[in-house]
């Protein structure tokens, strides 16, 4: 009769490598789904994006396909919160993304947002979109992205789409 090795019961000796990486600091507040508000960082790649500050935006960590989980440090901890529960990430000020889409031709579209948790928010969504195909209810339709962008009065905000219960224009 063989004896069963359990995988915890297993030692393994891995060779790690310790890295630096080039990264960049955020601070916001972070909204759940639930309603929770947390105030946390997280940092952006600075190195190999496309971006003309050579440093990854925030919209293109959120809408990156690869990315399930955000790393966020929280009270000095860090946690990694999945992107579906968050509804609403708000940074105070502008962000650099919010200079670049506008010297691409961005058009603001005012609305009124209410969120699955109970949030509402007054701004204008920011985003390019065909001329033909600008309206308000294009964005929210047709644009593939999971976080659009929202300004707010002093702030910047991205909404999850599939958080928001009701627009008003």
């Amino acid at each position: 009769m063989s004896t069963m090795i359990w995988p915890q019961q297993r030692v393994t000796r891995t060779q790690t490598e310790t890295y630096k990486i080039g990264v960049a600091g955020i601070t916001a507040q972070v909204t759940l789904w639930n309603g929770k508000a947390m105030s946390c960082s997280f940092y952006l790649r600075l190195a190999g994006v496309s971006s003309p500050s050579n440093r990854e935006t925030l919209g293109e960590r959120l809408n990156d396909p690869q990315t399930r989980f955000l790393a966020c440090k929280v009270d000095e901890r860090v946690e990694l919160v999945s992107l579906k529960a968050i509804s609403c990430i708000r940074v105070a000020g502008t962000l650099p993304e919010v200079e670049m889409q506008e010297q691409l031709g961005a058009v603001r579209q005012p609305a009124r947002v209410t969120l699955a948790c109970g949030y509402s928010m007054n701004g204008d969504f920011f985003s390019i979109m065909p001329s033909a195909r600008a309206r308000l209810s294009d964005l929210l339709n047709l644009s593939d992205e999971p976080f659009l962008l929202f300004l707010t009065s002093g702030a910047t905000a991205y909404i999850q789409r599939d958080s928001i219960v009701r627009v008003v224009p």
